[in-house]
């Protein structure tokens, strides 16, 4: 009996720890998102590293193409998140879009 327990906790363990690292990953991929779509600064920095890596890319199809964009992606994803704090980054331009975005409304904090 004590070994079913402490293979249940084993197995509970390990599939927190892969929710939680999905979770994080989701947080940075939308945090990029956000970055992205919302600051231009951030968007031409971007920009030019993803034309770099595209003229670097040795593809046959789309496919292959798509496959090694998004493992880049990724990459360029968590060493950003490592870098530099990208979710306060998105969550301050976000802020700075509804404040904007209601400056002519009748909103109060």
């Amino acid at each position: 009996m004590m070994w079913i327990v402490a293979i249940l906790a084993i197995v509970l363990m390990a599939v927190l720890f892969f929710l939680f690292k999905v979770l994080y990953e989701a947080n940075i991929m939308r945090s990029m998102f956000v970055m992205a779509v919302l600051d231009r600064e951030f968007l031409e920095g971007q920009r030019g590293k993803i034309n770099d890596y595209m003229k670097s890319i040795a593809a046959a199809n789309a496919i292959e193409v798509s496959k090694q964009f998004n493992a880049a992606l990724d990459s360029m994803a968590f060493r950003i998140a490592k870098e530099a704090p990208i979710l306060l980054g998105a969550r301050a331009v976000l802020w700075e879009a509804f404040k904007n975005a209601n400056s002519n409304t009748s909103f109060r904090q």
